[in-house]
């Protein structure tokens, strides 16, 4: 099988889970790696929130480096 073969392929699969009936209580079906993928675009854009003491534990690493806090 060609790559754009398979391509076309995976894209049907994709598109016939996506029609598929919602059960109750649900929004969307998913398909693997659908969720990461869109928190990856999501956080490339927006950037990722850390808590505060995750942000104080790098502030004190970085100091204990000599390393710039390049990632505020």
């Amino acid at each position: 099988m060609l790559a754009a073969e398979f391509g076309e392929r995976l894209v049907q699969l994709i598109v016939q889970l996506k029609s598929t009936p919602l059960a109750s209580g649900t929004a969307e079906i998913f398909y693997p790696g659908e969720i990461e993928a869109r928190n990856a675009e999501r956080y490339s854009h927006e950037g990722l929130v850390l808590p505060v003491q995750t942000n104080a534990d790098l502030d004190s690493l970085a100091n204990e480096l000599h390393l710039d806090k390049a990632y505020h």
